[in-house]
């Protein structure tokens, strides 16, 4: 699958858990090149308003009967269940992208942090129970060493480590770190 294809799948997912009607989406992402949510949500509104628009047309014509103040105020419900709607959905994608940026904060090592550790390799290890370490190594050295050091933080031996987003094990073994470009020169890793 496309990297396109697949963000739009994530996109489609993302905003029909968020209330959103699937082939409104679908229209709304066949409308615009931007994938940013913001401008997606935007021309979803659109469509909607224009859904809305055409509905108050069509009860017009089919209804002239119905008292003008009766039709202000179904009008008005209308608008402020659509702007209603649109909070909730706006705050939805708010929190997502603010859980987004904090996922992603916590898988960096910060640069100015790295200056300050002397090594080639820097690894931010969280433990289960949620606390972190910083720790650094040199890039001769093995993933035994890695091992060893976080065995002896840890207290235990017994454990497997994972690098953030990634769910194949780093086995312990001779091999160099410097070798291990998933993890070389700085990453952050958990264990289990």
């Amino acid at each position: 699958m496309s990297d396109n294809k697949q963000k739009d799948k994530e996109i489609i997912d993302f905003l029909t858990a968020s209330g959103y009607d699937e082939d409104i989406i679908k229209k709304a992402l066949s409308l615009t090149e931007s994938r940013d949510l913001d401008d997606i949500v935007d021309v979803i509104m659109d469509i909607e308003n224009n859904k809305s628009t055409c509905k108050v047309e069509q009860v017009t014509k089919e209804m002239p009967k119905i008292q003008n103040e009766d039709f202000t105020k179904v009008l008005e419900q209308n608008k402020k269940a659509i702007l209603v709607d649109r909070m909730y959905r706006e705050e939805l994608i708010r929190r997502y992208q603010e859980e987004k940026k904090r996922r992603e904060e916590e898988e960096q090592i910060p640069e100015e942090k790295v200056a300050e550790i002397k090594g080639d390799c820097v690894f931010n290890v969280r433990f289960p129970d949620s606390k972190s370490i910083k720790l650094c190594f040199m890039k001769g050295d093995t993933h035994n060493d890695l091992f060893n050091k976080i065995a002896e933080i840890y207290g235990s031996s017994n454990f497997s480590l994972y690098k953030m987003r990634d769910s194949e094990a780093i086995k312990k073994s001779s091999e160099k770190l410097e070798n291990n470009k998933k993890i070389y020169p700085k990453a952050a890793l958990y264990i289990e």
